[in-house]
């Protein structure tokens, strides 16, 4: 309820909403912050960690440690979370992508490092709501085309694009003793035709779905390796898409509260 009652705030009577878009939604700073700021949470806090063989304090002196986290389990928030966003009455909103994996470094048996991946999500994150009615098309591909007569200052059309959905995830961050509920979005790929029967049918199995995991793969691993130039091609992608996901929901709301384009900068500022 606070948390539409802060959108129709903003909305009604178009106030500031500040933007702050991060591809990476990783920090490991979310259970300290929230013991720092909800002090009725924090023996509650202490006695989960117990059970788990952890304790604050050793969780704090560790809290630099990414294996550390992904250990114990804690879905990390980002700098949205923070202390300072908390209290802040400002409306707030914040993108990130909704990663599936996540990697930490490992030791191998010669000294060395070597990056391990951790299923986090594979219970789910409770926190997160799927927004299904928040969705745009991100385009990927294709070629421009305009009339043999255009100009080139003229619009082209973008054709032959490769299509897939962004779909929002949203975790709800409250004010500390304050009226204002900012979010966090979260964009995963999803894509728009996932199965093709007639691919499966014609004994295809893996064409048949490989729309569906060429999106995913988008956000199934924040930052992979690249080293190889698929590596590289797929860190472009998801920064595009990411992007594009949040550029679209940023005009959306921005247009949908009846505001025009030469006010976005004030009413709308993003980093």
């Amino acid at each position: 309820m606070r948390w539409l009652s802060t959108q129709r705030r903003v909305r009604d009577a178009h106030v500031k909403r500040v933007c702050y878009c991060r591809s990476s939604s990783c920090g490991p700073f979310a259970l300290e912050t929230l013991c720092k700021v909800s002090g009725d949470l924090v023996h509650e806090a202490r006695a989960t960690l117990k059970e788990i063989g952890l304790t604050s304090s050793r969780t704090s002196r560790r809290r630099k440690s990414i294996r550390a986290w992904a250990t114990a389990g804690w879905a990390a928030l980002p700098p949205a979370s923070s202390t300072r966003w908390r209290r802040c009455a400002t409306p707030r909103w914040a993108t990130g992508s909704l990663r599936l994996w996540d990697l930490y470094p490992g030791d191998r048996s010669d000294g060395g490092q070597r990056e391990i991946a951790s299923s986090w999500l594979k219970l789910r994150n409770v926190w997160e709501t799927p927004r299904g009615n928040v969705r745009y098309v991100v385009r990927f591909a294709g070629r421009t085309e305009a009339d043999a007569s255009a100009k080139t200052t003229d619009p082209h059309r973008w054709v032959a694009t490769e299509d897939i959905h962004a779909i929002g995830f949203d975790q709800l961050i409250p004010g500390n003793r304050s009226p204002t509920v900012n979010h966090l979005r979260l964009w995963s790929g999803r894509a728009i035709t996932p199965f093709h029967i007639e691919a499966f049918n014609a004994g295809d199995y893996t064409g048949a779905v490989r729309e569906q995991i060429d999106a995913k793969n988008l956000s199934r691993v924040l930052y992979p390796d690249d080293s190889t130039p698929q590596g590289r091609e797929l860190r472009l992608k998801q920064q595009y898409f990411f992007v594009s996901a949040s550029l679209q929901d940023i005009l959306a709301n921005h247009l949908g509260e009846g505001r025009t384009l030469d006010t976005l900068p004030t009413a709308s500022p993003f980093s």
